[in-house]
């Protein structure tokens, strides 16, 4: 049903909005530009709607773009948070990224087969943050077997939702 659609995908933009997290919030704008852009042309078989269709989606994608600038312009913490980016290397990310790949590669071979347990990159790194990265986290916690299966949870995610889309 649409309603439900609309107002979860209304519920989604607030928690993104007010949680202030760059990531979520460029993936959310992502996610629903390419769902219209599907569900609008891409699966409309008439022509002529389906042109319609596309200066709408261009006209939508033009003012959602004109609000995201106003809404950054009037909070000017979160636009902060996206003009510290280049600064900051997204809060120190791709530091704690390196000492991650550190501590796995530093590991014995058992560890890295099957992983150190729930959360231990925050107790092993020396910065004591979490990998910020989920892959990176999954391989420290899980090891290499534990990668995989997410590695395999997500090409079956990506098949299911292209499933859904040519039903």
């Amino acid at each position: 049903k649409k309603y439900i659609k609309h107002l979860c995908f209304g519920i989604a933009v607030f928690v993104m909005l007010s949680s202030f997290k760059r990531g979520g919030l460029l993936g959310l704008l992502l996610s629903a530009v390419i769902y219209y852009y599907i569900d609008l042309i891409l699966l409309n078989q008439d022509r002529k709607a389906r042109t319609k269709y596309y200066f709408f989606f261009l006209i939508v994608v033009v003012i959602s773009f004109m609000g995201v600038m106003y809404f950054l312009s009037e909070n000017p913490f979160l636009a902060d948070r996206f003009k510290g980016i280049s600064e900051t290397g997204g809060s120190h990310r791709t530091e704690i990224w390196i000492m991650t790949w550190e501590l796995f590669s530093e590991s014995d071979i058992f560890s890295q087969l099957f992983g150190h347990g729930y959360n231990q990159v925050v107790k092993h790194s020396k910065l004591g943050f979490s990998a910020h990265n989920d892959f990176l986290e999954i391989l420290y916690d899980y090891g290499l077997i534990g990668a995989f299966l997410f590695l395999c949870l997500i090409i079956n995610l990506v098949k299911q939702s292209v499933k859904m889309i040519q039903e």
